[in-house]
């Protein structure tokens, strides 16, 4: 049990210990996470048949103990609260394998989502052609292998394979259906504080063309963008109302 916890912690350490701006450069975090969730699995078995072999031989002891009785009582307590301390260490471990993994894949949702959307509205087609275009002959879903060539066109140097197997993981497994791709490609954002609405991305050369109205709502176009020097994100978008 020490010995498979110790492995499932080695398999994600590098993972886990990067920073969300080295993430990016970070080549293969789907096959950490599959790995640790195969190792994860080891181990969680491993901890219940130790357990389930521990309540067995307690269940064998007297309720009254002396002696040397009484320390076998102990030694199978500590093992049992051993046993749900690795019962949380993997827990814990998944989860901050997985914080790490979405934090990839909202980066490259962002990316491929409005790559697509740009060289949708370039073309002039809706969402219905756009699918069209990525679905093999006779499949009524797109291969994640279609969504991904598409992805590497789209958006070359910033593409990793294992960011976009992530992203089409998270959108449907197995393919990805009318539904999950409409779903991915159309966002919507609801107004909740008045904020000016401009001609183009920088805003120290655009020009205020109107003021956004609470919960007005646009779909958006680009973006989101993230305005360093202001320290927000800024979206291109097309307002519903």
């Amino acid at each position: 049990m020490d010995a498979s916890l110790a492995a499932l912690e080695e398999a994600v350490k590098t993972l886990v210990s990067l920073s969300k701006e080295e993430l990016v450069a970070f080549p293969t975090p789907l096959s950490v996470s599959e790995t640790a969730d195969r190792l994860a699995d080891e181990v969680s078995k491993a901890v219940d048949a130790a357990k389930e072999s521990i309540a067995a031989q307690q269940g064998e002891l007297p309720k009254e103990v002396k002696g040397p009785m009484a320390e076998a009582k102990r030694e199978l307590m500590k093992m049992s609260a051993k046993a749900e301390q690795v019962k949380k260490k993997i827990k814990s471990t998944l989860d901050a394998v997985r914080s790490k993994c979405q934090h990839l894949v909202e980066a490259c949702a962002a990316a491929v989502s409005s790559a697509m959307r740009a060289e949708m509205q370039s073309k002039g087609l809706d969402i219905e052609a756009y699918f069209m275009q990525l679905v093999n002959a006779g499949d009524d879903k797109i291969s994640h292998e279609a969504f991904c060539r598409r992805a590497e066109g789209l958006i070359g140097e910033a593409y990793r394979a294992e960011h976009a197997g992530l992203l089409c993981r998270q959108i449907e497994a197995g393919a990805i259906s009318r539904r999950r791709f409409q779903s991915f490609l159309q966002q919507y954002f609801v107004v909740v504080k008045g904020i000016a609405i401009t001609d183009e991305f920088p805003i120290s050369t655009a020009k205020t063309l109107r003021k956004a109205e609470v919960d007005e709502v646009l779909e958006l176009l680009e973006g989101p963008k993230a305005d360093d020097k202001l320290g927000m994100s800024r979206i291109r978008g097309k307002s519903l109302v």
